[in-house]
């Protein structure tokens, strides 16, 4: 579901309104203020923003912008400014939302409980601490007695009984801070997990010290792309509704603004998509190469055996594939016909060499007859 319609409420001051807007159509009474001591109240200002066919009936016949945007004050009802717009103005980019929902929400919204358990429990911690270093402690009264105080460093006064002892001792605590430590960490790793720091840290097991015993390159290579596609969906919503919009209303912005020059012929009257590089997109279509790969490996040694098995398979077709997916730069390939030039020079320099070797093989053949004949020569001579 798209948003094209919204509601903005910001505040202006009254010194703002008369600069921003026709003095003519705001309240005498805001233009009074914005000319006195009271320049500086805030109003609620209300920016609408919605397809024209919303408001057909309420326009006039040559309208022709896609979007209608007016400005009114919100107590008032009065309007300000009517106007319209080539795009969508507004980017209302949803993180996730469950079926039927409009509001979407973010992953602080899943957290928000952990996050202020935690606040509560480095409390309760920082009370504990201070309580074991500097433990409230009993005094024997001087017949003053004075409320129960459990602070850190508190003095309180006991009466001492008959045959009791006039001496200070700290007030028994029965409190287990390592409690609260582990709660702290269970909520630390709870909070991680909602922002998915969990899947962007390097993988690896975790040591006794508490350090993390690193993979090889390859293996946390692997094992980061594996994690990657948890992301996918968010990242499909993200570049559904924040980046799409904001390239397209980008590019229109600089078309209308003649920043970009005219098109080229090939791409008159042709549309355009919008792709994205991003690990998260390698690691989204890397099956496929894991796929190839995995078939390669299982037909080798059935290769050996059938040597018609390779020509089933494209292989230019298979590294462009791959470089396409893996997301190669261009430049890294060389294009076809630099491949076809090699290829030429590669089979120039073949012939030519072949033909050095026949002509050394036939310039030894020469002198081979050569020596015969001169030897038969010489032997009808003697």
């Amino acid at each position: 579901m798209e948003i094209d319609t919204v509601f903005r409420v910001y505040k202006q001051t009254c010194k703002d309104l008369i600069s921003k807007f026709d003095p003519a159509v705001l309240p005498p009474e805001i233009v009074k203020k914005g000319q006195s001591e009271k320049m500086l109240e805030e109003l609620d200002v209300i920016h609408y923003v919605a397809p024209a066919w919303l408001m057909k009936e309420h326009l006039p016949e040559d309208w022709m912008w896609p979007y209608v945007s007016i400005h009114y004050l919100k107590d008032k009802k009065k309007v300000l400014s009517f106007g319209g717009y080539d795009n969508m103005p507004y980017i209302c980019a949803r993180w996730e939302r469950s079926d039927r929902e409009i509001y979407g929400r973010g992953p602080t919204w899943e957290i928000l409980p952990d996050c202020r358990l935690i606040n509560e429990v480095e409390k309760v911690y920082l009370k504990g601490v201070q309580k074991a270093i500097a433990p409230p402690m009993f005094v024997p009264d001087s017949g003053l007695l004075d409320p129960l105080d459990t602070t850190p460093d508190a003095i309180n006064y006991y009466t001492v009984g008959i045959g009791g002892k006039d001496t200070i001792f700290p007030v028994p605590n029965a409190g287990r801070i390592e409690y609260a430590q582990d709660l702290n960490a269970k909520l630390v790793n709870s909070i991680k997990e909602g922002y998915f720091l969990d899947v962007l840290e390097l993988p690896g097991p975790i040591a006794p010290d508490g350090d993390v015993m690193r993979f090889s390159a390859t293996e946390v290579s692997v094992r980061m792309r594996q994690r990657m596609p948890v992301l996918g969906p968010l990242l499909a919503r993200q570049e559904t509704e924040f980046l799409d919009p904001l390239i397209r209303r980008t590019v229109n912005i600089l078309m209308r603004s003649m920043m970009l020059g005219p098109p080229p012929d090939i791409l008159e009257n042709v549309g355009y998509r919008i792709e994205y590089l991003n690990p998260i997109s390698i690691s989204l279509r890397s099956g496929e190469v894991n796929s190839m790969v995995q078939l390669f490996e299982m037909i080798m040694p059935l290769a050996q055996i059938d040597q018609t098995i390779p020509m089933y398979f494209d292989t230019q077709k298979i590294l462009k594939n791959t470089a396409e997916v893996l997301q190669v730069p261009p430049s890294n390939l060389r294009s076809q016909e630099e491949v076809a030039e090699m290829v030429q020079k590669q089979q120039e320099d073949l012939a030519l060499q072949q033909e050095q070797q026949q002509a050394q093989l036939a310039s030894q053949v020469d002198e081979r007859q050569a020596n015969a004949e001169a030897k038969r020569a010489q032997a009808r001579a003697a």
